[in-house]
């Protein structure tokens, strides 16, 4: 994917997301050296300048801080916006039944909007095409591609509530019993097949089609958690 400076702005979005989730889940703990800016980039595959880009934002935040002639070292956990995570499996039934409704009105609405808002879209259904392919579950980039779908919708409200569920949102994906155990091709491969039939009714500009794609999806999702079972 050719990375002009507008996708290459959105793309950082991405990486961002992606760090500070590593940093908040203590992946990289604090006051612990971070990984360089090369190994950022090879490990997730982008460019440089997209990871200069992120860690100068988590610097901004105070999140991480440059030592010089020693690296990047963790300062703090980010801060948790918007909503409580979820604290409860009744909590987690609630998020997915609104999450039903809610999203799959956003991707109604995306498959109304412009190709000019789409570009979110195709940048994260392009990377869970990779996670798909090297049978990884990354629940950064399954949250990603939720978020580009509000976005494409051309509605800051459908954006700022899913934001706010960020935090519950990726507690859900990341606790699916049946896919976390274990990642069968078979079964990460269904998972691509519902986000590729949300992405390609919106690029159809389907509207109705969109929101059924993306309200099975999430039914699917449902079923997973409180079943273990694959829909």
């Amino acid at each position: 994917m050719n990375q002009t400076d507008a996708s290459s702005v959105k793309l950082g979005d991405l990486v961002y997301a992606k760090i500070a989730g590593r940093i908040r889940s203590g992946e990289y703990a604090v006051d612990t050296r971070m990984p360089t800016e090369k190994e950022f980039s090879e490990m997730l595959g982008v460019s440089r300048p997209v990871v200069r880009e992120a860690l100068a934002r988590l610097r901004d935040a105070g999140v991480v801080v440059s030592r010089r002639g020693s690296g990047t070292y963790v300062q703090r956990k980010p801060e948790v916006r918007g909503e409580a995570p979820l604290t409860s499996i009744a909590d987690m039934r609630r998020c997915l039944e609104f999450r039903i409704s809610f999203e799959g009105e956003a991707a109604y609405h995306a498959a109304l909007g412009v190709p000019e808002d789409r570009h979110d879209l195709i940048a994260a259904i392009t990377r869970l095409q990779r996670d798909s392919e090297e049978l990884r579950m990354d629940t950064e980039d399954d949250f990603a591609f939720h978020l580009a779908v509000a976005k494409a919708s051309g509605n800051r409200f459908f954006v700022g509530t899913l934001e706010k569920l960020r935090e519950s949102v990726i507690t859900a994906m990341g606790i699916t019993p049946s896919f976390m155990a274990v990642r069968t091709p078979d079964r990460l491969a269904m998972l691509h097949a519902e986000h590729v039939a949300v992405y390609d009714a919106i690029m159809a500009n389907a509207p109705d089609s969109a929101r059924e794609a993306m309200r099975t999806h999430l039914k699917n999702a449902m079923q997973r958690v409180f079943e273990g079972v694959a829909a």
